[in-house]
């Protein structure tokens, strides 16, 4: 039997997040040659990730550079992907998501009549300006995949109201994401010297209640993030919780925050471990860090008291360690996480930010009752996505198989 050939391709830390799990489930299968294809834009952010698994990609297209556009990724994900593929002649190239990255490459595919399967297909605003670029992306790979592989119900219903090529196919599989979360989370567990670096790492938290929170959205640049800062600023001088806040290093972002918290440095708001720490009274503080690897991200996802994101994978991820999600944007693509509860919309709004943080801050408890099971996975879905691209041919019609 001959082995089919499958390229996985991912650039950023969400991609390989997603993606990781598929392909380790892929490696384990005798009858499939899977090459895992990167194009370097997020390496430094991958290592701890590599190490924990052992893995490296087995091409590397080595794209990263300061401030890259989205023309120059494209162009240059197109321009490595067409060699690739000639030189392969693959049976199915995978991308996930909605990143520039996961349509060039799907494009490539595309034009060189190689079928492309679409991890996390199906995911909705319809709003192209809402999230920007990745909207109109996730859209564009939906026309040219030949498997649809949704995350949930709501994801597979949008592809099915857009009337997809009827030699494509849906499957809704649940979540990579999670079951990335689950091995990560696992191995933290069974590693006291894992929980060790961790409780060092986070030493000036104090074992104290914190929030996390994450912005990084194009969309939130400028006057947006301006409010959302000023209301982190408004909740700790408030109340008596920090906030752990990740800064991403785009400039667009990383200006603002100096701009917004520069009266604030060292007294209320800390680049953690940099400055000695100084009592703030009745308050809290702000500890801004240099973005955190993923299993360290995973550490301080479980131990906060509540999320407040615009992050996707992490109003994925807070459902399983059962928190309550603020989310940063006027409209989210995962509303199956609204509805069941964990999430709530509060955009960029400084008042909307500051009640609904109160609101949880001074709530003893934030579930009445049992908790919602996560509605993005059960932490199998890689295993039903090999699965079927094992077995599937382009043509290959499959009905729904995880609810």
């Amino acid at each position: 039997m001959k082995k089919k050939t499958i390229i996985f391709v991912f650039g950023t830390r969400p991609e390989f997040i997603k993606m990781l799990p598929v392909i380790l489930e892929a490696k384990k299968n005798k009858n499939i040659k899977a090459v895992a294809c990167s194009t370097g834009q997020h390496k430094d952010m991958l290592e701890s990730l590599y190490k924990m698994f052992d893995f490296k990609p087995d091409i590397d297209f080595r794209l990263m550079k300061s401030n890259q556009g989205l023309s120059y990724m494209h162009s240059e994900t197109m321009n490595g992907m067409n060699t690739v593929l000639e030189n392969l002649k693959p049976d199915w190239v995978v991308v996930q998501g909605d990143t520039t990255t996961a349509h060039a490459a799907a494009m490539a595919a595309f034009y060189q009549k190689v079928p492309v399967a679409h991890v996390e297909a199906g995911l909705r605003t319809y709003d192209l300006n809402a999230p920007f670029p990745e909207e109109l992306n996730r859209r564009a790979i939906g026309l040219v995949a030949k498997a649809h592989l949704c995350p949930t119900k709501e994801a597979a219903e949008n592809i099915r109201k857009e009337k997809i090529d009827k030699s494509s196919y849906i499957e809704i599989t649940g979540n990579t994401g999670i079951d990335t979360l689950n091995l990560v989370a696992q191995k933290t567990e069974d590693s006291p010297e894992l929980k060790r670096l961790f409780s060092d790492e986070f030493h000036y938290l104090n074992e104290e209640k914190f929030i996390l929170s994450t912005v990084h959205r194009r969309e939130s640049f400028g006057d947006p993030l301006r409010d959302v800062l000023r209301a982190f600023l408004t909740i700790v001088k408030s109340r008596p919780i920090n906030i752990l806040c990740p800064v991403h290093p785009n400039p667009n972002v990383k200006s603002i925050v100096n701009e917004i918290f520069q009266s604030q440095f060292d007294k209320t708001v800390y680049w953690a471990g940099e400055n000695k720490i100084k009592p703030t009274g009745k308050g809290g503080k702000i500890f801004l860090v240099n973005p955190l690897d993923y299993p360290s991200l995973v550490y301080a996802m479980k131990n906060s008291s509540f999320l407040m994101t615009d992050s996707g994978g992490l109003q994925e991820e807070g459902p399983s360690f059962a928190k309550k999600i603020l989310v940063l944007r006027g409209t989210t693509e995962r509303p199956e996480g609204v509805h069941a509860g964990f999430s709530k919309l509060v955009g960029t709004d400084y008042y909307k930010i500051v009640e609904e943080s109160y609101r949880l801050i001074d709530s003893d408890q934030h579930w009445a009752g049992s908790i919602p099971v996560n509605p993005y996975g059960d932490g199998k879905s890689s295993e039903r996505i090999m699965n079927i691209l094992s077995e599937a041919a382009p043509e290959y019609n499959i009905s729904d198989s995880w609810v």
